[in-house]
C-alpha cells in the first residue's frame, strides 16, 4: 500500500506527500522487522539503529530540535567477519560504535548480542558484555 502512496505522489509532485509515504513505509519495515527471531548465527546483529542528540530544547524540556547523528544503520556480524565502518568527518562513524556498546543510548532500534537484545540494558548489566566487545579506531 505505501508503494502505491509513494507513486501516487511522485506522479502529483508532491514533496510532503512523498516524504510521509516514504516515512510511514519506513516505519512499517521497523515494525515488521522487530517480529523477525534473531539471525541465531550472528554475534552481533543491528536492526534499525538510530541516536539523536537533542539541539534545542523548551522550558519545561521538550526538544524543539534535534541532530540525527544515525539513522537506521542496520547489519550482521558473523564469526570469522570483520566491519569495517568509513565515512567522512562527521558523518556518525564514532557515535554509531558508541551507540552499539550503549556509551550513548540509541534513540531507537535494537542491538542483539550473543542472541540477546541489549538494547534495554543497563550500565551494571553493560559491563560484562563490554568484556567481549571493542572498537578499533584507526589513526590517520
Amino acid at each position: 500500500m505505501a508503494e502505491n502512496e509513494i507513486k501516487n505522489a511522485v506522479e502529483a509532485y508532491d514533496d510532503e506527500a512523498i516524504a510521509k509515504a516514504e516515512a510511514e513505509a519506513k516505519q512499517a519495515r521497523i515494525e515488521a522487522d522487530k517480529k523477525l527471531p534473531y539471525d541465531p548465527e550472528a554475534l552481533l546483529e543491528i536492526r534499525h539503529l538510530r541516536k539523536c542528540f537533542p539541539i534545542k530544547k523548551s522550558l519545561t524540556g521538550k526538544v524543539l530540535q534535534e541532530l540525527i547523528a544515525v539513522d537506521d544503520v542496520s547489519f550482521k556480524l558473523k564469526p570469522g567477519e570483520t566491519l569495517g565502518i568509513v565515512g567522512e568527518s562527521g558523518c556518525g562513524k564514532t557515535t554509531l560504535g558508541r551507540a552499539i556498546l550503549k556509551l550513548h543510548q540509541p534513540s531507537g532500534g535494537q542491538i542483539i548480542f550473543g542472541g540477546k537484545d541489549i538494547t534495554s540494558y543497563k550500565t551494571k548489566q553493560m559491563r560484562d558484555i563490554r568484556t567481549k566487545m571493542q572498537i578499533i579506531f584507526q589513526d590517520p
